[in-house]
C-alpha cells in the first residue's frame, strides 16, 4: 500500500533532498486508539491497541529516535522527520492486522524528498524508517522486522507506560547498531 504525499514546490534551491540511497532515521512509536483515562480524570498514557474498526484519529506517541539530521540552525534536538511521520500515522495508521509477536501492515510513504516506511503490532508499538529516495524499500522492511523482536523483547514491558521520548537514551545502543 503505497501512499503519496503532495509534492511541494520550493523557490528555495538549497532545499535538502535525500535522493540518495542512505538510512535516514529510525523511529519508535506507540500508536493506539485512545488514550485511556485514569480514575481521578486525568489523562493516562496507556493505550488500547490499535484495531481496523477504530475511529477517528489514533494516538500516536514517540518513544524513540535515532536520527543524525536535525533540523538546520537548531541548537537542541529538534528532528525534522518527527511531526511529519506522527501525521502520517495519525491519519494512515498501520491497523496492526498481523499475527501476535509480530510487525505487519507495512505501509510506504513517497515524497519528493524521502521515503518512509513503517508497520506496527497488535499491541500498539510502531517503528518506523526514514530513507532516501533510492533506498530498497525490502531492505527497510526487513530490517524494521529485524529490529522487531530485539526491541519488543527489551522495551516491550516499558513501552505501553513510556512517554514522550523516555526510551530515547535507553534505545540509543540497539537502534544504532541497526543504521
Amino acid at each position: 500500500q503505497k501512499e503519496k504525499i503532495p509534492k511541494t514546490k520550493t523557490n528555495n534551491p538549497n532545499t535538502n533532498t535525500m535522493t540518495d540511497n542512505k538510512l535516514q532515521s529510525i523511529l519508535v512509536y506507540r500508536i493506539a486508539t485512545v488514550p485511556e483515562h485514569k480514575s481521578n480524570g486525568k489523562d493516562d498514557d496507556t493505550v488500547t491497541s490499535i484495531s481496523s474498526n477504530s475511529s477517528g484519529s489514533p494516538f500516536v506517541k514517540l518513544l524513540a529516535v535515532y536520527d543524525n539530521t536535525r533540523k538546520e540552525g537548531s541548537s537542541k534536538k529538534e528532528y525534522r522527520h518527527v511531526d511529519t511521520i506522527s501525521d502520517i500515522l495519525k491519519s494512515n495508521p498501520p491497523l496492526s492486522d498481523c499475527e501476535t509477536g509480530k510487525l505487519g501492515d507495512f505501509k510506504i510513504v513517497d515524497s519528493n524528498m524521502y521515503k518512509i516506511v513503517y508497520g506496527a503490532d497488535t499491541n500498539g508499538l510502531c517503528l518506523a524508517v526514514v530513507t532516501g529516495l533510492k533506498y530498497p524499500t525490502r531492505i527497510s522492511i526487513q530490517m524494521l522486522t529485524e529490529l522487531y523482536n530485539p526491541y519488543s523483547e527489551q522495551f516491550g514491558a516499558k513501552f505501553k507506560s513510556s512517554s514522550f521520548k523516555t526510551l530515547n537514551k535507553k534505545s540509543r545502543h540497539l537502534l544504532s547498531s541497526f543504521y
